[in-house]
């Protein structure tokens, strides 16, 4: 299977509360390339490659509506 790219902005209250640390260690977990990068606005930009099925996990597993680290 070949891989893929996926460029995501991440909105909300994503800054300052774990939210990039929860992001890279999970990519970490599932082997996904790529890097994630503050914005100007609060927003987060992410940047990652893998397989097709290892980035749709990574998006399911990174969409959360609660802090990371309660």
């Amino acid at each position: 299977m070949a891989n893929v790219k996926a460029e995501l902005v991440v909105e909300g209250r994503v800054q300052k509360v774990g939210y990039r640390d929860f992001v890279q260690e999970t990519a970490r977990t599932l082997n996904v390339r790529g890097y994630v990068k503050n914005l100007r606005n609060g927003s987060i930009r992410i940047v990652c490659e893998a397989e097709e099925d290892t980035i749709e996990k990574f998006i399911k597993l990174i969409s959360i509506k609660e802090d990371p680290y309660p």
